[in-house]
This record gives structure tokens, sequence and C-alpha cells, in this order.
């Protein structure tokens, strides 16, 4: 028997790859009645990882694929709708199925049956190979859009700090190459860290150097001002401040 006919009543329930009693009993050529008294009458060797009986739910959400089998088969003789719902075998299930139809062809069938659910796995696990390496593509995709994102972010922001130094007529150059003792640096974002100063000259030293001037940042829930300087070029910050900055503020935090 072609496996591609078997495959295609290999069905997806509960997360799980089961067939169903009446395409068995198609396959096995017996009555689907037959194929439910020999397992009832075996039930100990089908626990629930083997076998399981389908809900209304999940009868009446079957595919029409499903339905269009259902109604070309043989019911109970009230219609062409099963009487009870349909029993659901796993591939463990099924292969139970030989050791109590006691028959050559369920012992045959059962062979290719056993083929189509390997075969099964076998292209699941190659789909699953497929879309882990797009995965990995689309990462590196994301990855490369996110350097270059951020490549032309920091071009703009230097751009925007020559346009200010340009328009900013109004500071005079720099009088010191140092900041001062009372600024406060803080990490703002992932990117960025923002420093707070009132003194004039550092202001000019901070726009010399590119750092961008904000009136409305959000500091602990309240309208600040301070300067947004990139995380990338944080060096030249620590250039800028007096030899023993650090020394004064850890004295001043032990004060």
């Amino acid at each position: 028997m072609e496996l591609q006919i078997i495959q295609n009543k290999i069905y997806e329930v509960r997360g799980q790859k089961v067939m169903l009693d009446f395409d068995l009993a198609k396959l096995y050529n017996v009555e689907t009645k037959a194929l439910k008294q020999a397992v009832r009458r075996n039930i100990e060797r089908f626990p629930a990882d083997f076998m399981f009986e389908l809900t209304d739910d999940e009868y009446n959400s079957l595919s029409d694929r499903i339905r269009s089998q259902i109604v070309t088969l043989e019911m109970d003789g009230r219609g062409k709708y099963p009487k009870y719902a349909p029993f659901a075998f796993t591939e463990e299930g099924v292969a139970m199925l030989s050791g109590v139809l006691h028959s050559k062809i369920a012992v045959e069938i059962n062979i290719s049956i056993m083929r189509a659910f390997v075969t099964l796995r076998n292209q699941i696990a190659n789909n699953a190979d497929i879309v882990a390496e797009l995965g990995s593509r689309y990462n590196e995709r994301l990855q490369w859009l996110e350097r270059k994102f951020d490549a032309r972010h920091e071009a703009i922001v230097h751009r925007l700090s020559n346009v200010e130094r340009r328009l900013g007529c109004r500071h005079s150059r720099p009088q010191t190459k140092h900041l001062s003792y009372e600024i406060k640096i803080r990490d703002y974002s992932r990117k960025a860290v923002v420093i707070f100063t009132e003194n004039t000259e550092n202001a000019q030293l901070l726009l010399a150097i590119g750092a961008r001037h904000n009136s409305w940042l959000t500091w602990q829930g309240e309208r600040v001002k301070g300067w947004v300087f990139p995380k990338s070029r944080f060096d030249e910050i620590l250039q800028l401040l007096p030899e023993d900055w650090f020394m004064q503020k850890s004295n001043r935090h032990e004060n």
C-alpha cells in the first residue's frame, strides 16, 4: 500500500499524530464495529497514550477532509454519521492493534502504517530544521538592520549636534577643558546617559563635544533639563572629568 494513502489518514488531535478507528477498519478490511469490539475486549492493552475516544467537541471540529471520509463509510445503519465518537489511536496503539485482530492482513497493513508514521516524523523533523535555519537567517538580518539603524541614528545625532553648534552662536567657545565637580551622570537608556548641570561652562563644553540639550527629559517621574550623550562615546566624557572626580564623588556620598 502506498505510504501517501496512509499518511493522508493520519491526523493531529490533542497535539498527537493519530489514526481514527473507521480509517483503520477500512485498511484492515473489517467493520468498524468489529475493530472496536476487539479493542474493548483487550482494553488493558490500550492505555490513554495508546488510544482515546474523541469528545463531542473534538468530533464536531473534525476537518472537512475527515468528514468527507466519514460519510463514505458504512456506519451503524441509522444515517451517514457514526453513532459513537471514533477511537483515536496513536502510533503505539496502532502497533497494538495487530495483536488483537489476529489477522495476516492486519500485520501487513501495520508494517505499512509504521513506515508511514516514521516517514511523517522525518518530514516534520526536516521541516523543523528548515524553520530553525530560516529563524537564524531572520535574526541575522534583524541584527544587521539594528546595526544599520544605530549607525544612521548616531550619524544624525552627530549632524544635529554640528548644526546646534553652528546655530548656537550665543554660546561662547569653552573657557575650560574639564567639567566641574558638580555634574551628575545618570544611566538614561540602553544607548544613552544623561548629564545634569547648571554650570554655564559645563554646558559650553558639553555642547562642543556634541551632547544634545533636552529641556523635556523625564527623570524619576518629573520633567527636567539635561544633556543626552551616547554611551558609545562615553570615553569622551571620562576624559573631560577632573582626575579626582570619582574620589570626590565617593567622599560626598560618605559625608
